[in-house]
């Protein structure tokens, strides 16, 4: 599927909506599926730091109603050739922080590795995916934006 980057938001909203995706394996299914499947008109061929992934994770607190959460989060980062900041697709499990208290942040990108599989078999070798697995999401928050 080839969309805009006007678009994507609701792309992936369509995807989303579809699924129960408030487990870890689903949701990272889901970001590598999403991230093959869906490309972006006029940024799709182009090199590999055009469109990648960040995985990452760590505690927040944004001040919204989530309060401090532990953030388990796919972002999809797109460079435009047009424009000077690239945009960003937030893709991110909150889950409630007592049992990441031991956890320490963390965060690598999809082009650190060979193929988009050995990225997401990373992404399951980490202390916070092996806790984010054993617990169930709170929330899935999806926010799109350019930095």
């Amino acid at each position: 599927m080839i969309t805009t980057l006007q678009d994507i938001e609701d792309n992936y909203r369509d995807e989303i909506n579809e699924k129960e995706i408030l487990n870890t394996d689903a949701f990272i299914s889901l970001s590598i599926i999403l991230f093959e499947k869906i490309k972006i008109k006029g940024i799709a061929d182009m090199n590999s730091y055009s469109d990648m992934l960040l995985f990452q994770y760590g505690f927040y607190d944004w001040g919204d109603k989530n309060g401090r959460c532990f953030e388990f989060d796919i972002t999809r980062q797109f460079c435009d050739p047009v424009e000077n900041e690239p945009y960003q697709l937030n893709f991110t499990l909150l889950f409630e922080p007592a049992a990441f208290s031991k956890i320490e942040p963390y965060s690598c990108w999809s082009d650190d590795f060979n193929s988009i599989e050995n990225f997401s078999d990373y992404i399951k070798s980490t202390s916070g995916y092996k806790i984010a697995c054993k617990t169930m999401a709170k929330k899935v928050r999806l926010i799109f934006g350019q930095c």
